[in-house]
């Protein structure tokens, strides 16, 4: 078990958020990445998340699943995508799996579908 952070989850989210773009200025990578270049990126940090899940290694899965992050992020800053389209779509996705209700989906073969 891990000790009590020293911080909240959206504190953490959010120096990670601003970790991932300052990583992109700090390297350059808008001059740098083609959208070939953060596909390729990011499906291999993709592989090696799937690949801990099943190898039943959480703690490995999990330490891959912030790389899926953490390159997702990057790679859409490195294409030129704006904080504000950014946020949008984020309060969009936010929006429209909020409206997701129990009695409009359910699981099945281990996603949430619609009905």
């Amino acid at each position: 078990m891990y000790p009590t952070p020293p911080v909240s989850l959206a504190t953490t989210l959010e120096d990670f958020i601003d970790s991932a773009f300052r990583f992109v200025k700090r390297f350059a990578l808008r001059q740098q990445l083609n959208p070939d270049d953060c596909a390729r990126n990011f499906m291999e940090e993709a592989c090696e998340f799937e690949r801990e899940l099943a190898r039943g290694d959480i703690d490995r899965a999990v330490e891959e699943f912030c790389d899926v992050l953490y390159v997702g992020l990057t790679s859409l800053k490195a294409l030129g995508i704006e904080d504000d389209q950014l946020i949008f779509t984020l309060v969009d996705t936010i929006d429209k799996n909020d409206g997701k209700t129990v009695e409009n989906y359910n699981v099945y073969k281990g996603k949430v579908r619609r009905k």
